[in-house]
């Protein structure tokens, strides 16, 4: 990659002091300290402005998802095939068997046949955290969700708005590190509720309103009007 930006959110360990070390020997490595901080979309958001690169791709630290993978995604968007390639560990892809989540899966795969009903278009893995974008394109429909449910919009104003969106099958491992907000059945219950809430609302926004673009477009929650940072 030409760049790596590490956007820290939360916590309160030591991620971001290290990265910030690996930084001042390593001039690709950028580390940026979210604050203030309303979740993973937020963070994306911030993510997306402040690189250089308009082809730019994404993935969750807890390195469930492999790194090596990114190439895959990447590769689609840049031979323009797509503008959005989504990581789907339902095609196909690697598991390791202590990744498995029954209550987890089994609700993954009910908001994937409703976005693929809503939709017209078929999709396995709405909230696999691991992509790879044109930024020009997110810059037309960007996204409204500050939490954990911004994959999920992408993917719906993409479809909605008629725009190329590709699946390519990953590897999946259990976590390395932090801890899952799938941490009980009633926080996966919680979550699916809110994934559902967004599904419904940003199809109602693209589809029955024909408002393809986020109503936040082009804010970023607690920051100056969104613009390109200055790149490092």
């Amino acid at each position: 990659p030409r760049a790596v930006i590490l956007v820290v959110h939360g916590g309160n360990d030591r991620t971001a002091e290290i990265a910030e070390a690996i930084g001042r020997s390593d001039r690709l490595v950028r580390t940026i300290r979210n604050r203030p901080d309303y979740g993973k979309g937020h963070a994306s958001k911030v993510g997306i402005l402040a690189a250089a690169r308009d082809l730019q791709g994404t993935i969750d630290a807890d390195l469930q998802f492999a790194p090596e993978d990114l190439p895959s995604l990447l590769y689609p968007v840049a031979r323009g095939e797509c503008v959005l390639a989504h990581a789907s560990r339902f095609r196909g892809g690697d598991w390791s068997p202590e990744a498995r989540d029954r209550l987890r899966d089994l609700g993954n795969s009910f908001l994937s046949l409703l976005v693929s009903a809503l939709t017209g278009t078929r999709v396995t893995d709405v909230t696999a955290g691991f992509h790879a974008w044109d930024r020009r394109h997110l810059l037309r429909t960007w996204f409204d969700d500050d939490r954990f449910s911004f994959d999920i919009e992408l993917i719906i104003r993409t479809l909605a708005g008629g725009y190329p969106l590709r699946e390519v099958p990953v590897r999946y491992r259990h976590r390395e590190a932090g801890a899952s907000m799938h941490r009980s059945a009633s926080a996966v219950v919680r979550a699916g509720f809110g994934m559902l809430r967004v599904i419904l609302s940003a199809w109602f926004q693209a589809r029955l309103l024909g408002r393809v673009q986020a109503s936040s477009y082009p804010r970023v929650r607690g920051r100056r009007a969104a613009g390109r940072e200055a790149a490092p």
